[in-house]
């Protein structure tokens, strides 16, 4: 959580940044949750990333693939 925390404030470090933030938050929900991201992460338990990761990250969803290089 300390990790993500500082993360955070950093990326908060200047108006660009910001405005990139804001930006993207109002793409996929909304800019309100700038406010709200620390105490909802806070929030997330190890037992519901446990629950999600055994959901979602499983061999039938992953996608493989090989890289083959060419000749230049």
């Amino acid at each position: 959580m300390r990790q993500s925390r500082a993360q955070f404030v950093y990326s908060s470090d200047s108006m660009t940044n910001q405005a990139y933030v804001l930006g993207y938050l109002e793409s996929i929900y909304s800019a309100n949750m700038y406010d709200e991201a620390l105490e909802k992460l806070a929030a997330v338990t190890p037992e519901e990333v446990k629950r999600v990761a055994l959901t979602y990250l499983t061999e039938k969803n992953r996608t493989v693939g090989w890289f083959v290089p060419t000749e230049s």
